[in-house]
């Protein structure tokens, strides 16, 4: 058997700021706001630390909004699986994809079976 203290990991002393940890435990100060325009009715998001303005999903994704979305509860991942037993027999059976998050119009899309999504929250009015 190893010497105590001998052979273990044990965490770094470090003062203050460690430029090393991923996360901390507090909430950052700024983050991510999915906002929506008055005018139009389009969403966006800001960045209030960073400064950022932003009309592009895409964009919002390669700077980390996803997680940060998912992380307080905003966003939410979830799996097509249909519930009950005729639907689930169905091969073909899948959910209907919209255009916008109103569910409006005619269907542009299915979700098919299985897939996994990430569902986006909606804006508080």
């Amino acid at each position: 058997m190893a010497a105590p203290g001998r052979g273990l990991a044990v965490p770094l002393d470090i003062d203050g700021y460690d430029p090393y940890r991923p996360y901390t435990e507090e909430p950052q100060a700024g983050g991510w706001r999915e906002l929506r325009n008055p005018i139009g009715g389009q969403r966006y998001w800001n960045h209030v630390a960073m400064r950022i303005t932003t009309w592009s999903l895409v964009e919002l994704l390669r700077l980390n909004g996803l997680e940060e979305f998912l992380l307080v509860g905003e966003w939410g991942v979830f799996v097509a699986v249909p519930e009950n037993k005729a639907t689930y027999e169905d091969r073909e059976w899948g959910i209907p994809l919209y255009n916008d998050d109103r569910c409006s119009g005619r269907a542009v899309g299915i979700i098919p079976r299985g897939t996994i999504f990430v569902s986006m929250g909606f804006p508080r009015a």
